[in-house]
């Protein structure tokens, strides 16, 4: 799922509640809040990162602009973190597949590209 909330008035409160909410979502993976009509606080920001630490499938929080050296080191982390956590979890999910292929299952195998999933058999 992606969360697209680009170019709103979203202030500090509304960006923090919308953090909490997304704490530990099973199934977002994307969320923008770029190009807000003011900038996100330091303290928002932060809230939106514990959130991504807290949510390991979001591998992408847009923010725009971080201007605080920290917070942009802290987010870099958490991406790399987060999309380091997803690609554990298909090659674990590809492995299991392959040893249920020994057995007589069928392997699938997946690429993905921008903006699309494909699978093949």
């Amino acid at each position: 799922w992606a969360l697209q909330l680009e170019g709103n008035a979203l202030t500090e409160p509304g960006i923090v509640t919308i953090a909490a909410a997304m704490d530990a979502h099973p199934s977002l993976t994307e969320v923008s809040f770029a190009s807000q009509k003011a900038t996100i606080s330091t303290p928002a920001v932060s809230r939106l990162i514990d959130a991504m630490e807290a949510t390991p499938n979001l591998i992408s929080c847009n923010v725009g602009s971080l201007r605080d050296d920290t917070m942009r080191r802290r987010h870099q982390a958490a991406c790399m973190a987060n999309t380091d956590k997803m690609r554990q979890r298909r090659n674990a999910q590809r492995k299991a597949e392959g040893t249920a292929a020994s057995d007589g299952g069928a392997t699938r195998r997946r690429s993905l590209t921008v903006g699309t999933t494909q699978a093949t058999t």
